[in-house]
């Protein structure tokens, strides 16, 4: 069952209004009439409730909300501009605001959509007359988006959703180390990708099924004085179904692990005077100082290419080094905490290489 829905779509693109010499940034509405199928709510459960809202879950899919139905006509109002949409990244309207923002200037913003009214869908696309030159093309880009996302859509009741993800669970410790690790669920895998990359405090990345296990790292780090688990009722997780989380994060807890491991392992020894970074240098040998410069390169390769086996496989290598390897000898107490949560990780993953692990 579907149900024909009105949705005003929000497009930027650039013009000039009456009298206006330069050009400006429009702003306006399209209104689209869609055809969202309808789902029972035991056809949809609950999966997921956590800081980003709801995710429910049909047919091998996750959704997010995306708006409300309401008011005669089942009009949505979309959430277009909320920061957790899953419709923000969907379509380009914020990015290509920024770009003409960063462009021609924020002074020079014409919100157009209570004075001269919508392009209405039964009209064809010709720029209003209080507007000249405007770029029809970048109205089209924005239409064919929605239009390709509009069959997507679904409704629960008067909630709209929208496919998103599989979300992922992160734990985090931010990079001023005041003390307080944390829980919070990334809306999807290249989210986190970008935050290992950018060194936004990322210490570990899980499968949505693995919650209790985070719940139980993050406890013994506060134990130990290095963290906690945040109180902020935002935080709340609450995973309503284990089994329809399903992700592999092993290659992105390589990355982490060859973060933390390589900037500690160039900052320390940069820290030295010349003489001793040398002596530590020729203690190490080239046997290791190759796998620590594999271990960039495979870093590297998989931001580039996502790629993760030849990463997983080198960090493999580095983890199973015993406690006594010149590797570990300036190591921190969060590096030998990663080092033990990267072969934790090695261990329990039944496709993972089969090493020697020693414990720390």
């Amino acid at each position: 069952m579907s149900v024909c829905a009105q949705v005003e779509v929000p497009i930027v693109t650039t013009g000039r209004t009456s009298g206006a010499r330069k050009l400006q940034i429009i702003e306006t509405k399209v209104i689209r009439h869609v055809d969202i199928q309808e789902f029972e709510e035991r056809d949809a459960p609950v999966a997921l409730t956590c800081g980003l809202g709801e995710y429910r879950f049909n047919d091998g899919k996750f959704f997010q909300r995306a708006g409300k139905r309401h008011g005669p006509g089942d009009n949505c109002r979309m959430d277009w501009f909320s920061s957790s949409s899953p419709l923000v990244g969907r379509l380009s309207y914020r990015a290509l605001h920024n770009k003409l923002v960063y462009e021609i200037g924020e002074t020079r913003v014409v919100d157009l959509t209570s004075t001269i009214g919508r392009i209405r869908d039964n009209l064809p696309l010709l720029p209003p007359a209080p507007v000249k030159d405007m770029d029809m093309a970048l109205v089209e880009l924005q239409l064919a988006e929605f239009g390709e996302l509009a069959p997507t859509l679904r409704a629960v009741g008067e909630i709209i959703y929208c496919p998103v993800d599989q979300p992922v669970l992160v734990l985090s410790r931010p990079q001023t180390f005041s003390g307080l690790s944390y829980l919070c669920v990334v809306g999807s895998i290249n989210e986190v990708v970008g935050r290992v990359r950018r060194n936004e405090g990322p210490i570990g990345v899980y499968s949505l099924a693995d919650l209790e296990e985070a719940r139980n790292r993050a406890t013994q780090l506060g134990k130990a004085g290095s963290g906690s688990i945040s109180p902020n009722p935002r935080d709340r997780i609450v995973v309503h179904d284990t089994s329809l989380f399903d992700l592999d994060c092993l290659a992105l807890n390589a990355a982490i692990f060859a973060k933390i491991f390589s900037n500690e392992f160039y900052r320390r020894r940069a820290d030295q005077p010349g003489p001793e970074m040398v002596k530590h240098m020729l203690e190490l040998g080239m046997e290791r100082l190759s796998l620590v410069d594999l271990l960039h390169s495979h870093l590297k390769e998989f931001f580039e290419t996502g790629l993760g086996d030849p990463l997983i496989d080198i960090a493999a290598k580095i983890v199973e080094r015993p406690p006594g390897d010149p590797l570990w000898k300036v190591a921190t107490r969060e590096l030998i905490e990663q080092r033990q949560f990267m072969c934790n990780r090695l261990d329990s993953d039944p496709i993972a290489l089969m090493v020697n692990i020693h414990p720390l």
